[in-house]
């Protein structure tokens, strides 16, 4: 999603790597505008989102490929969830610091940076806790 979306506004990749939580591209994004990097970042997870749409399409019409293709919504599923945690470099991270920079209309101080990153792993944290909680309730309840 992200070099489709980054070809399509005219800059030039040479990487893409796929990583467990999504891809990092990287390549010549001289002059990068804060719209075109918002619609980079955001077309992650919006292609995570169609994936699922898809597959969820498929069941209705379709149900015998409900076996094959649960295991391709969980993944999209949660690597769409994660990726919209705000902190950075995640996409949602990336998102909302520009969205700060775009209504500041200047470049956030690294010590925001920070504090937004912070919560944004606070966030991450306290799913993962919720998360290891319930099954330890589940194992004992």
């Amino acid at each position: 999603g992200h070099f489709i979306a980054s070809e399509k506004l005219g800059y030039q990749l040479n990487k893409v790597t796929l990583m467990p939580y999504g891809a990092i591209i990287s390549g010549d994004i001289t002059g990068l505008r804060y719209k075109d990097e918002c619609n980079i970042a955001l077309a992650g997870p919006l292609t995570n989102g169609l994936i699922i749409l898809c597959c969820v399409a498929l069941w209705w019409f379709i149900p015998e490929v409900y076996p094959y293709t649960e295991l391709i919504v969980m993944a999209n599923a949660s690597i769409l969830i994660i990726n919209l945690i705000p902190a950075y470099p995640l996409d949602g991270g990336r998102f909302l610091l520009l969205c700060v920079e775009a209504v500041r209309r200047k470049p956030i101080d690294k010590k925001i940076e920070g504090y937004i990153n912070f919560v944004g792993l606070m966030i991450l944290f306290g799913f993962m806790i919720l998360i290891t909680c319930k099954d330890i309730f589940k194992l004992f309840g």
